[in-house]
């Protein structure tokens, strides 16, 4: 897409001059979240077209088809980042005409394709001319400049010498076209191939040996597949929108920023992490270890994953441990005789801190499942004078 500079000053984020705010990692816990499943395997198409759309007479046949249905993936493609930050967020200038970028393209070098060497005038009045100028693009009929749209290799440009450096350019410039797309889409996916793998073994197992075996991937020959950003960033100090000082970078890529997300906070131990109820990552601030976010949990309409989550840990506690099972049986039962007005408030918070104590005692091993159970299962009401 384009470069874009970003300004932090403590957890907030600003991305180019919209005024638009983000909160650390907001952006990468966006990526972190999507669906990635309509960039799967599109780099490998990428990489298809870009073979095919150059200029050679090995791909003669179907070139204009070719460019055609190239063009459709990159305007797709386009369109779909534009929407997600932090180009969602740029005032991205239209570089590219309506029909697309590689169309433009090959609309500067014209003059190698067919009707696009000449500026004949082209007469809306003749038939046969008006059918040229649909077949092959010509868009102004006054000045009879051409606009293709229509594109078809000329064995003859390639065999003139005259145009040889013409061809070699343009195929560069293609080439280029499309690897700034198949980076961008690498740049997205590596966040699912890469980051959250290594951020849920980070959570929820060994951090350092996460970390380095983050820094010692195998060799891939997909680049979504690896670690490293793709150029060097460019950092400076400047001001933000309050006029306080803060850091000012410079990205020429998503993967770029994306990279410097995680690595700071790596730095400041304060990572995304997968939500154990709703499976969607959110930010743990650091010092702190939860596994439940605070977004509404699924099916619900006002608890949060950390309410639902909390109630569901605890009732797989309760179902899976006998000790659990006895002090939670006694406790409604006890609760119940409490609301019967069978003993007081206070005599049902003085049994409740014994019985949680002497739980708490039995999971320790400090006393016997049978000691626990008989003073579970004592009735007050017997023991009143």
């Amino acid at each position: 897409m384009v470069p874009f500079t970003v300004k932090k000053n403590g957890n907030k984020v600003w991305i180019g001059d919209s005024g638009k705010v983000y909160d650390r990692e907001e952006i990468l816990i966006h990526y972190l979240n999507m669906d990635m499943s309509t960039l799967d395997g599109l780099n490998r198409l990428l990489a298809e077209y870009k073979r095919k759309c150059r200029y050679v007479i090995q791909y003669a046949a179907n070139y204009n088809e070719n460019v055609h249905r190239a063009q459709g993936l990159l305007l797709t493609l386009a369109s779909f980042f534009k929407l997600q930050p932090p180009y969602s967020c740029l005032d991205i200038p239209p570089r590219i005409s309506d029909e697309g970028e590689l169309i433009a393209l090959l609309n500067q070098y014209k003059y190698l394709f067919g009707y696009g060497r000449t500026n004949e005038y082209v007469d809306p009045r003749n038939e046969e001319e008006r059918f040229l100028a649909d077949e092959y693009g010509f868009e102004d009929v006054v000045t009879g400049e051409a606009y293709l749209h229509a594109f078809y290799v000329d064995e003859l440009i390639l065999e003139d010498d005259e145009y040889e450096s013409d061809v070699i350019d343009l195929n560069r410039k293609i080439e280029q076209l499309f690897d700034r797309y198949i980076t961008l889409v690498d740049d997205a996916v590596r966040v699912k191939n890469v980051y959250a793998p290594f951020l849920d073994k980070y959570n929820n197992e060994d951090k350092n040996k996460a970390v380095y075996e983050l820094f010692h991937l195998p060799t891939q020959p997909d680049r979504g597949k690896q670690l490293n950003a793709s150029s060097a960033v460019k950092l400076i100090y400047g001001v933000d929108e309050k006029g306080e000082l803060c850091r000012v970078a410079e990205y020429t890529s998503l993967g770029d920023y994306l990279y410097m997300e995680l690595m700071e906070g790596l730095e400041e131990n304060s990572v995304p992490r997968k939500c154990a109820n709703c499976g969607r990552y959110f930010l743990q601030p650091g010092g702190y270890d939860t596994e439940y976010c605070d977004n509404i949990a699924p099916g619900e309409d006002r608890k949060t994953c950390k309410e639902v989550g909390a109630k569901n840990t605890f009732d797989q506690k309760v179902k899976t441990n006998p000790i659990w099972q006895l002090h939670q049986r006694a406790y409604k039962t006890h609760y119940a005789r409490m609301k019967k007005k069978n003993m007081t408030q206070q005599e049902f918070l003085n049994w409740s801190e014994k019985a949680a104590n002497l739980r708490d005692q039995c999971l320790a091993g400090k006393v016997t499942v049978e000691t626990l159970e008989a003073f579970l299962t004592e009735d007050l009401r017997y023991k009143k004078k």
